[in-house]
């Protein structure tokens, strides 16, 4: 049994014969009940599935991260969903049934905010990472924080700092876990300092231990 929340002219919420009803991020939809399957799939669908899990067991471990990254995409979409959209659409090398993600291409964070000038990143000793960039605001604050990220996507290990130094030091460090033969892509965001707006991240490069 479906429910009118605001008399005939509002929302449906609850099932409806075929219909389910629902809302998400403020904003009512309507959707098919699931149906079971009449035929076997095909292979681009089956291609596309393949996709699907890959993003998906890709971008698992860095949920936190693109939560952040991600936030306010639009106004439906954000977070999680919206890097799996993203890395869908933009990330993928090869073909057909060979195609796998390319870590190059992966976009953990989306915004407008400017990133410094001169970004970089070099190994300090065994399991440490600096990185450093120029201390002019470039249209930024110099309050706004580096968001970084090593992270290895054949273990899923990973170091990340949500919330590291601010735009005006010019450098900060990211230690990493210390596990021989590990292959780190390393990448950086920034998040405004009133966390209104966050800036596209950058990829960095492979650094192995």
């Amino acid at each position: 049994m479906a429910r009118l929340k605001n008399s005939i002219y509002g929302p449906i919420s609850g099932k409806l014969g075929p219909v389910i009803g629902a809302t998400w991020k403020g904003q009512p939809y309507l959707r098919t009940r699931p149906r079971k399957r009449g035929k076997k799939r095909g292979v681009n669908e089956k291609r596309n599935q393949d996709k699907f899990s890959q993003t998906h067991y890709w971008l698992q471990p860095l949920l936190a991260y693109v939560r952040i990254g991600f936030h306010g995409y639009s106004p439906t979409v954000e977070g999680f969903n919206a890097a799996k959209s993203f890395c869908l659409k933009h990330a993928f090398t090869g073909e057909a049934s060979a195609r796998k993600i390319d870590p190059s291409l992966v976009r953990l964070s989306y915004g407008e905010l400017p990133l410094p000038a001169n970004i970089k990143v070099e190994r300090s000793g065994d399991y440490l990472l600096e990185f450093s960039w120029d201390k002019k605001y470039n249209g930024g604050n110099k309050y706004d924080q580096a968001m970084l990220l090593a992270y290895d996507c054949e273990s899923g290990r990973n170091a990340m700092q949500l919330t590291g130094q601010f735009r005006s030091s010019g450098t900060d460090e990211l230690e990493l876990p210390q596990i021989k033969k590990q292959n780190y892509h390393v990448y950086i965001a920034f998040i405004a300092h009133d966390r209104s707006r966050q800036s596209n991240s950058i990829y960095l490069g492979k650094i192995s231990t």
